[in-house]
């Protein structure tokens, strides 16, 4: 597993990204940092890299992901020890899968399943597109899919060892409030609560809330008052409140839009299923599919995926037809519950041999798939994973899928310039106390998900230590 990330990550970095060559197919031109090709919002991303590493004061009106600061307070840890921008983000993103994937096996093997099952469906969900579009973008995306997926594995570790302590299972909400896209999942989480009976007590409830917003509302307050108000609210502005206005406009005037909340929810199932076919190979899904249903008894009894899926549709119900880039990275719930289900699905049908031989033949074909851009040139199926496609002529796919990733075919293609790696001074820091509050508070976070994970088994005994024991090191080694 380690090694499939590291080949995803050495055939889809730079301008080898579907991230960053599906601009080209509608014309659009990508970006550059330290000579390598990448999408033009990685832009954004380094002004809150850059404040994490030195408290310098950067443009916090252009820092959009200090609201989401984990993956920005990692690459800058690792940029301490490696003095490299680029390095250090696919450091970060190729360390972040190799967590996840020993969390996955640590889970499935504490369920006593087949290591042959476990591999096969392991390698076949990591050869889902998601990872390979966006291993080799200086980007939140790898991270942001990690850290949600954690979530959801030590969720069900909790399930598994009948967890009912509201401080742990709040630690888990916390997380995901400081995480990429989380509504969804928390939506799952807070369901999974409800459904399994977590708690017992109304004490038990209002120690998990404090312990799920706690967090969140204190790194909000610190931006608000570090930036005097300046901070970034270009995703609300651009992704929350044209879906509110809208709706608003529905409720005071029901006569007039009388058909929008059927017109809503035909745009929101039908963007749903074309999101989810983006992020999952359709051959795949069939054949998961037709074998969940016969094993439907066993698997609907699993909240937490289940509620993933509910929680996606019913959002897309409420926000495709006014969200002006349906983006299938809202689809990442229905890809983490996919993952479940079909580690499920290889375990029960193991034993038949047309399901083993069903089983390598879509594994085979994702890999084909995955590794086709690199393979034959052909940028059809990375620009498939894209919000342009999403939003594009259902037909235009076709078009694509007869050209060439080349200049003839992409005339604002871009090239990599030869690499400028170590691109990183020591830090000059004239804020310490920013510097030391910022980082600590994060790996707080960080390290307390790592714990957690520790305690359920999920993570070898040492890993939140040594998380622990790194983070304060770079904070020392960066000045040097």
């Amino acid at each position: 597993m380690w090694v499939w990330f590291a080949l995803a990550l050495g055939t889809h970095y730079g301008a080898r990204s579907p991230y960053s060559y599906a601009g080209a197919v509608v014309g659009n031109h990508a970006a550059r940092i330290d000579g390598l090709v990448v999408n033009a919002d990685a832009l954004t991303v380094r002004h809150a890299t850059q404040f994490f590493y030195d408290a310098a004061p950067v443009p916090y009106a252009k820092a959009h992901n200090l609201i989401l600061p984990i993956h920005s307070f990692l690459v800058a840890t690792a940029a301490s020890f490696l003095r490299s921008y680029s390095l250090a983000n696919y450091l970060v993103n190729l360390l972040s899968l190799w967590v996840l994937v020993y969390a996955a096996v640590a889970l499935a093997e504490s369920f006593q399943w087949s290591s042959w099952g476990i591999l096969l469906a392991a390698l076949t969900v990591a050869a889902m597109p998601a990872f390979s579009h966006y291993v080799g973008q200086p980007m939140h995306y790898i991270v942001g899919i990690v850290t949600n997926s954690l979530v959801v594995l030590a969720a069900l570790a909790c399930e598994r060892d009948d967890v009912r302590d509201p401080w742990r299972l709040g630690l888990l909400a916390a997380v995901l409030t400081l995480s990429y896209d989380p509504v969804v999942f928390l939506a799952a989480l807070v369901t999974w609560i409800v459904f399994t009976g977590r708690f017992r007590r109304t004490q038990d409830v209002l120690v998990f809330l404090a312990a799920a917003t706690a967090p969140v509302m204190a790194w909000r307050t610190f931006l608000h008052v570090l930036t005097d108000n300046t901070a970034s609210v270009t995703l609300r502005r651009e992704f929350l409140f044209p879906v509110l206005e809208n709706w608003y406009l529905v409720l005071t005037d029901p006569v007039g839009r009388l058909l929008n909340p059927f017109v809503a929810g035909h745009l929101g199932m039908g963007m749903a299923a074309q999101m989810t076919l983006a992020l999952l190979y359709w051959p795949v899904l069939l054949l998961a599919l037709a074998g969940l249903w016969s094993l439907k008894p066993l698997f609907m009894r699993y909240v937490l995926p289940v509620a993933l899926v509910v929680f996606f549709v019913l959002e897309q119900i409420a926000t495709a037809a006014y969200d002006w880039e349906n983006n299938p990275r809202r689809a990442i719930p229905v890809m983490v519950a996919f993952s479940i289900a079909y580690f499920f699905l290889v375990e029960r049908k193991l034993a038949s041999r047309a399901w083993r031989c069903a089983f390598a033949t879509g594994l085979a074909l994702t890999v084909f798939l995955t590794l086709a851009d690199t393979m034959l040139g052909n940028p059809v199926v990375g620009w498939m994973q894209t919000g342009e496609a999403m939003r594009g002529a259902a037909k235009e796919v076709v078009a694509v899928g007869e050209s060439r990733l080349d200049l003839e075919s992409y005339p604002k293609l871009m090239q990599d310039l030869t690499p400028r790696w170590w691109d990183i001074d020591s830090a000059h820091v004239t804020r310490p106390a920013l510097l030391l509050f910022s980082n600590l508070f994060v790996a707080a976070v960080v390290v307390s998900l790592l714990a957690l994970l520790q305690q359920r088994k999920l993570l070898p005994r040492w890993s939140a230590q040594t998380a622990s024991a790194i983070f304060v090191t770079s904070l020392l080694v960066r000045l040097i």
